[in-house]
Order: C-alpha cells, then structure tokens, then sequence
C-alpha cells in the first residue's frame, strides 16, 4: 500500500512525505526548542517532514517574541498586516522565495469552512490544513 503524500506538488521544493505524520502540530513553548528540534529531526530522518503564562516563557522564547523573561503572552489570533487575499497571497510568495520554493499552506477551523477553503485556494496555498488534526496548544492543555 503507497503511503506517499505530497505536499504543494506544484511547488518549487514540494514536502514529499513517504509515511503522511505530521509532528509540527504542538507549538514551541509548550514543547521545548529541544523537543520541537528533535521532533524535526526526527521527522525528516523518516522522510516525514495561544496563550502562554509566564512560566513558560524562557530567554530564548523571549527573545524570538520580543517580551521580557517571564512575561505572559497572548498570540493574537489574527495579523494585523494581512487582511485580504492579495496580503496573504504576497506574504505566500515572500515565503517561498525566502525558502527556496517551499510549499505553503494555511491552518484553517471548521467554523466558516467553505469560505475559508476559498480564501486559502485563492491565496495560493499549496496544502491545507484543518484544525483539530494535531493536539491543542497551552490554552487548550489546561
């Protein structure tokens, strides 16, 4: 049985994944840099590919968040500077050619499905995610 899954097959540098699991799923912060570069690792050797308290937030989360050690975060839930399909469709794009081609896809809920669909197809993505596959964030675990 082919387990093959590809991801953005028009891409430049399309995810080929030969076993379709996915480990990217749990953010970093709730899991260590550590963790997240193990599970990458990891990942790619088998050909695979909120709101934070305080506690969590350790020097280098800091520094890649711009806040102070300890300082709760909320991530917002939307980005200021992308609204419209044409924002996102540029920041796609902006992606790609910083990575060399990699695919780009969206992480969608099933709230508004069909309209979300449309809006990440229009934007470009290659692949598209929906919600509620991986695990729930800091939030979510409690």
């Amino acid at each position: 049985m082919a387990t093959e899954l590809v991801l953005g097959p028009q891409a430049a540098r399309p995810l080929r994944l030969r076993i379709p699991i996915f480990v990217s799923d749990m953010s970093f912060g709730v899991l260590s840099e550590e963790a997240k570069v193990a599970l990458a690792r990891g990942a790619e050797q088998a050909g695979a590919g909120g709101h934070f308290p305080g506690i969590k937030i350790t020097a280098r989360i800091a520094a890649l968040r711009g806040v102070s050690v300890g300082e709760p975060v909320i991530s917002p839930s939307t980005f200021t500077d992308l609204s419209t399909v044409d924002d996102f469709r540029r920041f796609a794009d902006r992606v790609r050619k910083i990575s060399g081609g990699i695919p780009v896809g969206f992480k969608i809920s099933a709230q508004h499905i069909e309209a979300d669909l449309d809006f990440a197809i229009d934007a470009g993505a290659d692949y598209i995610i929906l919600d509620g596959r991986g695990g729930g964030a800091g939030p979510a675990a409690g």
